[in-house]
């Protein structure tokens, strides 16, 4: 019957319209992703650089109040003091630079398996509409040759029994 082909062909543009749009969805969550760890080392990167603004303010601050109490600032207690500070915030830089590094690196893999996704998305969009075809072009040819008993792997179709019916795709061929 023509509907059966004409169905096919509509059920087959729909799944194979489905796996573009799944696809679709998911190259735009990867490049989100994707966005997202650029995001996160800039982020961290910004935020080391006010940690070390940070840091030289409170060593600033420490170098004002050892000058204030009549001490030299850069010797002895105080250099050790300042030296601990620097070395604090450097320490503080470099975790905030790390943390951003994972948190890239996340959105890296996220990224990575929604390109694989999306991949897939559009290869099950066309086996569903090939299969689909195929459904419809069996159905097909199924309706219109009455003796039809389907297909060998050679292609030759097999023809009923001669009782009259009930034949199977071992009965002779034809």
């Amino acid at each position: 019957m023509m509907s059966d082909g004409l169905s096919g062909v509509a059920g087959a543009a729909q799944a194979y319209s489905a796996g573009q749009r799944n696809k679709a969805i998911d190259t735009f969550n990867a490049n989100n992703a994707r966005i997202q760890a650029d995001q996160a080392i800039s982020a961290g990167g910004f935020e080391a650089g006010n940690r070390e603004i940070r840091g030289e303010i409170v060593r600033g601050a420490e170098q004002g109040a050892a000058a204030g109490g009549n001490t030299v600032a850069t010797a002895g207690t105080n250099r050790t003091v300042q030296a601990g500070t620097t070395a604090t915030s450097r320490m503080d830089q470099m975790m905030l630079e790390i943390n951003a590094s994972r948190a890239a690196f996340g959105y890296q893999v996220k990224a990575a398996n929604m390109d694989f996704q999306a991949k897939q998305a559009g290869v099950a969009g066309n086996e569903a509409a090939l299969a689909a075809l195929i459904k419809s072009g069996a159905a097909e040819e199924r309706d219109a040759d009455p003796n039809y008993k389907g297909r060998g792997s050679t292609g030759q179709v097999y023809a009923d029994n001669s009782n009259g019916g009930g034949g199977s795709i071992f009965d002779s061929q034809v």
